[in-house]
Parts: structure tokens; C-alpha cells; sequence
């Protein structure tokens, strides 16, 4: 059976908490599929971070610059969700960037819908 990569995101979210069937449809409303291709930066430094991305397929990383040098903070992959935390929480600028490292099939989930 094919499950679309909604279907894959809801079901993982309910088997962390059990959600009705109205709260689900209003994930499902708010959220979109993205196709994303490799080296795609999806936050940058000094921005707002505005999504929850959960990867279908693919991989991100997110790294910050210290001392003019490159620091990689996090690798994430299939089925996991990427966020620059601070950022989101607080509405504020980022210090990171989240980019990706393959072609990726993203959901991605709003601040605004949340």
C-alpha cells in the first residue's frame, strides 16, 4: 500500500498522541508537500523560522558560522522533523541555517496554522 507523505506524517503524529478525527483533518488542511532539491537552504541566518518541515525522504543538516568557519549542529533524516527550535518558539531571527543534503520530499507545517 502507498501511503502519501501527509498519510506518513499524521500516522506518525498520532502514534505519539492519540488526536481526533477534526484536529487531524486541520493538520492535514494546513500542511503541504514540498519537493526540495539538494543544497536547498530552507532557513537563513537572520530570518524568522516560519516552518516545521518533516522529511519524507532525503536529509538536511543545519550549521551556523563561528569564527568565519563552518559548524555543523545537527544531521537529520527519513522521518524526522527539522526546526530551528529558538527561532520558531520565539518568532525571532536565527542564528542558523537548515539546508538540505539530497533532494528531499518535505511536509512542512506553518507557524501561522499552529
Amino acid at each position: 500500500m502507498v501511503v502519501s507523505p501527509k498519510q506518513r506524517l499524521l500516522h506518525l503524529v498520532t502514534t505519539i498522541a492519540p488526536l481526533s478525527v477534526d484536529v487531524l483533518s486541520d493538520i492535514e488542511q494546513a500542511i503541504t508537500v514540498q519537493q526540495v532539491s539538494r543544497n536547498a537552504l530552507l532557513l537563513e541566518a537572520g530570518r524568522v523560522c516560519q516552518y516545521v518541515w518533516f522529511i519524507v525522504e532525503g536529509a538536511a543538516r543545519a550549521f551556523y558560522y563561528k569564527d568565519d568557519k563552518e559548524v555543523t549542529a545537527w544531521f537529520m533524516g527519513k522521518d524526522d522533523f527539522i526546526i530551528s527550535v529558538k527561532s520558531f518558539l520565539e518568532q525571532k531571527s536565527s542564528y542558523e541555517y537548515i539546508q538540505t543534503l539530497t533532494d528531499a520530499t518535505l511536509v512542512s507545517i506553518p507557524y501561522a496554522q499552529l
